[in-house]
């Protein structure tokens, strides 16, 4: 769907009515185009629908900026939703740079986000075990035979032994 101006019968209206929507576009430029506009058509809804809704024929500016005020700074309501959208690019994308920066944004959006970033590090983790065990086959075969005979029941016996000498 395209983005379509509303249309003011007052002048002032409209400049202010596009102050608000370039203040929207500034804040929503992080994002990849199409997001950007599903975020503005969704805004540019809210005022369509509360601009509609007019009782009693007030004046178009002050109507226009009651809903504005009702709306918010959009510099402010915006944040969530943007970090939200950016995670979402981010994963689809899968590029590291790009999550980092929506981490980043959604820091403060929580725990789960910090649990999201530690689970992508251990991805990358194991992703740098892989390559260097099909890299040097060798030298991690013998490291995991040593690992795996010493846990096989030789550390059981290392227990016990290190248990009685700090008894004695």
């Amino acid at each position: 769907m395209k983005f379509k101006e509303i249309e003011f019968e007052n002048r002032n209206c409209t400049r202010i009515y596009r102050d608000y929507l370039k203040r929207v576009r500034n804040t929503v430029k992080i994002l990849n185009e199409q997001n950007q506009q599903e975020i503005l058509l969704e805004i540019n809804s809210h005022l369509f629908e509360g601009f509609s809704d007019n009782p009693n024929g007030r004046d178009e500016v002050e109507h226009l900026l009651d809903i504005l005020e009702k709306l918010g700074q959009p510099e402010e309501f915006l944040k969530p939703l943007i970090a939200n959208k950016k995670l979402e690019e981010a994963t689809r994308t899968f590029n590291p740079l790009e999550i980092v920066k929506a981490l980043t944004l959604n820091i403060s959006n929580g725990i789960s986000y910090i649990i999201f970033a530690i689970l992508y590090l251990f991805l990358f983790g194991f992703l740098f075990l892989i390559i260097a065990k099909l890299i040097d086959r060798i030298t991690w075969d013998s490291f995991i035979v040593q690992r795996t005979s010493l846990y096989s029941g030789n550390i059981i016996i290392q227990m016990v032994s290190v248990i009685f000498n700090m008894s004695a």
